[in-house]
């Protein structure tokens, strides 16, 4: 391969990421992240209108600091999985860190063997 083939082996290339029908890791991050602004923004204004109506009702500056509002956008510690969403990397006991699942047991009282059948 010459090096005068790779800019149109790369413009090909780009040609068809663009056109796949799921979305990228970037777009995938981006929605999280936007998900995760508005569940923080709506947290941040709950403990502001708290913290205001408290001010209110003693005449008093409330003590503490003052919360930080969010955000927005993706931050570097932002990570996502390309071929299995459900896994999350995990600090794992012996110091590290893997990637996991959370399992969550369900259980049915029927089904177990200490609880008697109905």
């Amino acid at each position: 391969m010459s090096l005068t083939a790779w800019p149109a082996q790369k413009t090909q290339a780009d040609a068809k990421t663009a056109s796949l029908p799921w979305p990228t890791a970037k777009t995938k991050i981006a929605q999280r992240a936007q998900r995760r602004y508005a569940r923080e923004k709506a947290e941040f204004d709950e403990k502001m209108g708290k913290r205001q109506a408290k001010a209110d009702e003693t005449g008093k500056k409330p003590r503490g600091k003052t919360p930080t509002a969010p955000q927005p956008g993706v931050r570097d510690s932002d990570q996502i999985n390309l071929t299995d969403e459900e896994s999350r990397i995990m600090p794992v006991a012996g110091g590290g860190f893997e990637q996991c699942y959370n399992a969550r047991p369900g259980w049915m009282p029927t089904r177990c063997w200490w609880w008697p059948p109905p």
